[in-house]
């Protein structure tokens, strides 16, 4: 599948660094909360109730210092890092046409994914979210696509239906690049070898 792009960390770590510098808009090398919640407005969340709960939930999820208020490079690179994996799932999910994954997917996957969870979304709805998501006219969502839109919300999975609905009504595209972070298969080793990158780049 093209979800599954194996690059080396020295890659993996150079996107996550150009997002956190893109986010840490003072160069005090930390993100707070304050610069979670300029990028979200920007990205297009709409109310402040909403950008106070997912920038705490990214720092909840990017660190594990008790009364976090700011996260580091490192933690920062473990949130994108987890959220990755989530999104490498969900969009597996939807990206199934009879047991053919293709590396995309559409308004008709997006219907049969929610009815699969008990929410019914019209076909004039599905295509709605997919023109909100499609940066090249195809109709069809590739991994990128999908990643550049949900990369800051930890609100995704077959937990959260709903908000992830929410979210993606209200939000818009935000461009972090054309480097592709993406999970290698083998986790641990990753985990680890991600690790030994982001201690020497991140420094």
């Amino acid at each position: 599948s093209s979800v599954k792009k194996i690059m080396n960390t020295e890659e993996n770590a150079s996107f996550i660094k150009n997002l956190f510098q893109l986010v840490d808009k003072n160069n005090d090398n930390q993100v707070d909360m304050d610069e979670l919640l300029e990028i979200l407005k920007k990205i297009g969340v709409p109310s402040e109730k909403s950008r106070q709960l997912i920038a705490k939930r990214i720092i909840e999820e990017g660190g594990s210092r008790p009364g976090l208020k700011a996260l580091t490079f490192q933690e920062f690179a473990h949130y994108v890092f987890e959220q990755e994996k989530k999104l490498q799932l969900i969009f597996s999910l939807f990206d199934s046409k009879e047991g053919n994954v293709d590396g995309k997917f559409d308004a008709n996957d997006l219907s049969i994914y929610f009815e699969k969870l008990g929410i019914k979304l019209g076909s004039d709805d599905a295509s709605k979210l997919i023109q909100k998501m499609d940066q090249d006219g195809s109709l069809e969502i590739t991994y990128d696509e999908w990643r550049n839109f949900f990369l800051l919300n930890p609100a995704i999975g077959e937990q959260n239906p709903s908000e992830m609905l929410q979210y993606w009504r209200a939000a818009s595209h935000f461009d972090f690049g054309e480097a592709s972070f993406t999970v290698p298969d083998v986790v641990i080793k990753g985990i680890i070898n991600m690790k030994l990158v982001i201690h020497v780049t991140g420094s």
